[in-house]
């Protein structure tokens, strides 16, 4: 018999893609295994319900005249459209959803699914994924879900996409130096701290041979950002083969999310500027384990502050070096479990 699964995700310019990025690796593991997956998004403005739409997958659009998310409404939206429907599995990444919404939504799965990075509000779930790494990751949800739940905690779990599990690609590559920077903020319109990036290198007027900047469809002033690029820059729009332009870049300027430990799987040192309050004990984290350089949020820092932090790297003979061999001990290759074991041990209880 084909399982049935479910998965409520949303996406837009403001949320970011982070979560449909996430959500699509474990719907691609699943569908492999034979079962039928479908999501269930809202309608933000300038969301991104296409992107499972691209992966071929179903999407049912949760509607609303005024464009507002409320939890309750979302219930009632479910509820009518979805009354007589029964999924297997219901997975779940959404901040604003906790047990109140979960409670009311028993009657659509089996067993359910939460992906968090928060540790912050009442979860009824049978598996629970948290795929960060924070002072104690391993103990943080025990007053918020059943003693009965499953739970996968820290980065080992984390859903990585098939392009950075390639066994081909070369993840020991030395890195001593900056001569190819990698920029990228995620699936949202990041053009304004962008702007203060290339700003900052422009200003530190360092040999660099290439920069990569990869950018989201949406994003505003693009004309603006290639006229500020000063050094050799190739633009990729919604780029396919972020891992190869990882693996060719000898430093990340980026923000957190799911990329930290894509960066983390290929040893890739960072700069890190958060756009999201979720992002900051994370990044604060890994830049008192000295994975990162973690220079704060995107609306209160400065181009002399990037210009500082670059300027301390560019001329340090072993700071990328420290970076990258503390980040390659954050998630092993060898015993990386990801959305493979994460599947299979949810497939075995179902």
């Amino acid at each position: 018999m084909t399982l049935k699964i479910a998965i409520r995700v949303d996406g837009s310019d403001t949320i970011g893609s982070g979560h449909f990025a996430r959500c699509l690796v474990l719907a691609n593991e699943f569908r492999n295994k034979g079962c039928n997956v479908e999501f269930i998004s809202f309608e933000h403005k300038n969301n991104l319900n296409f992107l499972p739409i691209n992966a071929y997958f179903q999407v049912h659009n949760i509607q609303s005249n005024d464009n507002i998310w409320n939890w309750e409404e979302d219930i009632n939206w479910i509820k009518s459209n979805f009354l007589n429907l029964t999924y297997d599995l219901l997975i779940i990444d959404h901040y604003g959803i906790d047990i109140k919404w979960e409670n009311n939504v028993k009657f659509l799965a089996k067993k359910i699914f939460v992906i968090d990075d928060l540790a912050n509000r009442q979860h009824i779930c049978d598996y629970l994924l948290d795929q960060n790494l924070v002072e104690n990751f391993e103990s943080r949800y025990k007053n918020f879900i059943p003693n009965y739940t499953m739970q996968f905690l820290g980065p080992k779990f984390a859903l990585l996409r098939d392009e950075f599990l390639c066994s081909n690609i070369d993840i020991k590559r030395e890195r001593n130096i900056v001569k190819n920077i990698l920029i990228t903020f995620g699936g949202g319109d990041a053009s304004s701290i962008i702007i203060k990036v290339l700003n900052a290198l422009n200003e530190l007027n360092y040999n660099i041979n290439k920069i990569n900047l990869v950018i989201s469809k949406n994003t505003s002033n693009i004309e603006n950002l290639k006229n500020l690029c000063k050094f050799n820059t190739e633009f990729h729009i919604d780029c396919k083969n972020i891992s190869s332009l990882m693996q060719e870049a000898d430093l990340c300027i980026g923000a957190g999310g799911i990329t930290n430990w894509e960066r983390c799987y290929l040893s890739l040192p960072s700069v890190i500027i958060s756009l999201a309050d979720n992002q900051v004990p994370i990044a604060q984290y890994l830049n008192a384990k000295g994975i990162v350089k973690y220079l704060g949020s995107a609306d209160s820092i400065t181009e002399i502050e990037i210009v500082k932090c670059l300027a301390e790297i560019f001329s340090s003979d072993c700071i990328l070096s420290k970076m990258s061999l503390n980040a390659s001990k954050i998630i092993n290759p060898k015993n990386f479990l990801g959305s493979r074991f994460i599947c299979n041990k949810i497939l075995e209880t179902i």
